[in-house]
């Protein structure tokens, strides 16, 4: 899939260093794209401030901030973000808060390497709905309907 002006960059946040490394060499294993690990939430927002990433990966239990207040903090700061939660647990209370709050998926560890790239592929797909809504949005904004 090729998504025209699709920044090739990704944000895996979590506090454990060995699914940083293996989530960042399976992600470049399978699309070559640019991966930035974060290790809290608070340098991941610190990052996304400073760059426009269009897809974040997260733990939702770290240390300083859940997962589910970063995907809210993301979500307020870049709308078309798509955020994927990963989580060792399955709470169904948990994926219900954070789909309601914009999560495009879930990724329940450990995960295989055909589960991460079916997210990233539904990922891309919807960041490709995404501009199309915008572009669309734009185009209709010249229109006054009488």
């Amino acid at each position: 899939m090729s998504l025209i002006n699709f920044e090739h960059t990704i944000m895996v946040v979590d506090d454990d260093p060995d699914v940083l490394e293996l989530l960042g060499i399976r992600i470049n294993l399978l699309f070559s794209w640019e991966v930035i690990k974060e290790s809290n939430a608070m340098d991941a927002l610190e990052t996304l401030g400073k760059r426009d990433i269009p897809i974040v990966i997260t733990d939702i239990n770290m240390p300083d901030m859940n997962g589910v207040d970063l995907l809210k903090n993301i979500k307020s700061l870049l709308k078309g973000t798509q955020v994927i939660v990963m989580t060792a647990g399955t709470s169904t209370i948990n994926c219900i808060d954070c789909f309601r709050h914009g999560a495009t998926d879930f990724l329940v560890k450990p995960f295989s390497e055909e589960d991460v790239k079916k997210v990233l592929n539904n990922a891309m797909e919807r960041i490709e709905r995404w501009k199309q809504f915008i572009q669309h949005r734009k185009v209709g904004e010249g229109f006054v309907w009488r």
